[in-house]
């Protein structure tokens, strides 16, 4: 006879997919909802409470981000329809690229799988939609940067090594502090991935450490994060830190952060990076009321 303390184990690994910690330097918690995307990356949400005993839930730009950089065109007619059809059958809304809800404190449990199941939908549009004008990688790199992640990206395209020979990057970014280096490893096939690989780990094997520290060098992979074989992102964490593009979140936090983690693998699922809020996709309609900004929420410092 089957008895429930049969999957005492499994209840309780399910339980640790749900865990919250507050965002440092701000009022909001950073949730990880036990949702996971197509590829494997967790749902993680922010979670505000306001003054008059309400609750706002929202995934902090991540699918608009994650829509956006597989380069897909969400003005396409059918497309379009389909996204505001998810946003409105989810019962979220949607603002400045976030999606979110809001209601009574009671009701946060409910507003939280709501928002994380509309997420999970919303992020199945880039497996439909027509794909835009194809880029380089790295000018995607660079353009995310500026557009999405909203840091300063110098000028300096190339950097000095301990030979005093110049390598090429994809781009320096002025952080708390200190300038980064990023390299961006394209990942579409088995020989860009070595490729890439090989030429990101030449590179920040040959800087000066002590002008390029650990906390300044930063590798960014293409394509699906699972393509990459570990031994790949062991080499490449040895000399960089190291993030995919699928989760853009974490990438343009740990930019806004003066403190980095101890471990330079960022695609670690868990990792305690918190979303910032991304500038996302706008719908271009009329001007929606933004319950985050009207709140303060865009008055926190950057993290």
């Amino acid at each position: 006879m089957s008895d429930c303390s049969d999957l005492a184990p499994a209840l309780e690994q399910l339980r640790a997919d749900f865990m919250c910690r507050p965002v440092p330097g701000t009022d909001r918690l950073l949730v990880s909802t036990g949702r996971y995307l197509a590829d494997g990356s967790g749902v993680d949400l922010l979670v505000r409470f306001t003054n008059d005993g309400q609750v706002i839930v929202s995934d902090g730009g991540l699918v608009s981000a994650r829509v956006e950089l597989a380069e897909l065109n969400l003005d396409s007619g059918s497309v379009s329809d389909f996204w505001r059809s998810i946003v409105e059958d989810f019962g979220v809304s949607e603002i400045s690229g976030r999606i979110f809800a809001r209601g009574p404190v009671d009701r946060a449990a409910s507003l939280i799988g709501q928002v994380a199941d509309a997420a999970v939908a919303l992020d199945m549009v880039r497996h439909i939609a027509p794909p835009a004008k194809s880029e380089p990688f790295q000018e995607q790199v660079r353009r995310w940067l500026i557009e999405d992640a909203q840091v300063e990206v110098t000028d300096q395209r190339t950097v000095h090594t301990i030979t005093g020979a110049e390598e090429p990057v994809t781009a320096v970014v002025r952080a708390p502090g200190r300038d980064v280096a990023i390299m961006s490893a394209v990942g579409r096939t088995t020989s860009d991935r070595r490729r890439g690989t090989e030429h990101a780990f030449y590179v920040f094997s040959q800087l000066p450490p002590s002008v390029w520290q650990p906390q300044a060098r930063l590798t960014i992979l293409g394509g699906q994060a699972a393509r990459w074989k570990p031994e790949q992102i062991a080499a490449l964490r040895g000399v960089s830190y190291v993030g995919s593009i699928e989760q853009p979140v974490r990438l343009a936090t740990l930019l806004k952060s003066a403190e980095w983690p101890a471990d330079h693998n960022l695609m670690t699922l868990g990792s305690p990076l918190p979303p910032f809020e991304s500038a996302g996709r706008s719908d271009g309609g009329q001007p929606v009321d933004d319950p985050w900004a009207r709140d303060g929420f865009n008055d926190d410092p950057p993290f």
